[in-house]
């Protein structure tokens, strides 16, 4: 199968990129250069010559904490446009082809703020939310083409990312308030990714997953 995975450079999407590749399947993992999600022009000129995709993975996404009074119609559109719009364009591309092919497999990483709320988190809730509810119409709508959509909602995952992001207190504490008692592993993303989009899975769709450790279930 050939695998398209956006923001495969980050930890959670390199992850991903990984356990495809050891799978032994094919991976295109454009960076952001090759493929602008913020830029129509790219994102046309991208796939006017990419369309056989068996499975896409949007694991690409920004996330920049800003409070509500100070969000401005730039932030959030630059969120949006990546964090959503981009899987909604791409996924108008690339099915065709599945439906076609009777065979495809739509994996959006959102995240955990997608139903939690936290200060300074609108923009990126809100596009994450957004992109559940685009995984809940897909696959209602293509589910009959053999086309089968879900959402993974990350937790606090052990990223460097996180580790910039947060101080070492800040993370103690969210590790008392997860019941494994550590942050989620990268690994489990990406297992859970390649799961859902392999043809071992034939009946899930739909579904917004969690992986956080029970952070969303605890106190």
């Amino acid at each position: 199968m050939v695998i398209l995975v956006t923001g495969g450079n980050g930890d959670i999407g390199s992850a991903i990129v990984d356990e495809y590749i050891y799978q032994g399947h094919k991976v295109l993992s454009p960076t952001s250069k090759e493929l602008d999600l913020s830029s129509d022009q790219s994102i046309n000129n991208f796939f006017s010559k990419v369309t056989n995709i068996d499975v896409f993975v949007h694991c690409a996404g920004i996330n920049n904490p800003i409070s509500f009074l100070e969000l401005d119609d730039h932030s959030f559109d630059k969120t949006f446009n990546i964090n959503t719009l981009s899987s909604i364009k791409i996924a108008k591309f690339l099915l065709p082809n599945m439906i076609e092919n009777k065979f495809g497999r739509i994996v959006n990483i959102s995240s955990l703020w997608s139903t939690l709320a936290s200060s300074q988190r609108t923009s990126y809730s809100i596009s994450k939310a957004a992109l559940d509810a685009l995984t809940r119409n897909l696959a209602v709508e293509f589910g009959n083409c053999g086309v089968l959509v879900n959402s993974i909602l990350p937790g606090f995952v052990d990223t460097k990312l996180t580790r910039k992001n947060l101080s070492a207190k800040r993370i103690s504490e969210i590790i008392i308030d997860t019941p494994i008692q550590s942050l989620v592993d990268t690994i489990d993303i990406a297992k859970l990714t390649y799961f859902l989009g392999s043809i071992n899975n034939q009946s899930i769709t739909g579904q917004s997953i969690a992986i956080d450790g029970g952070y969303s279930i605890y106190r």
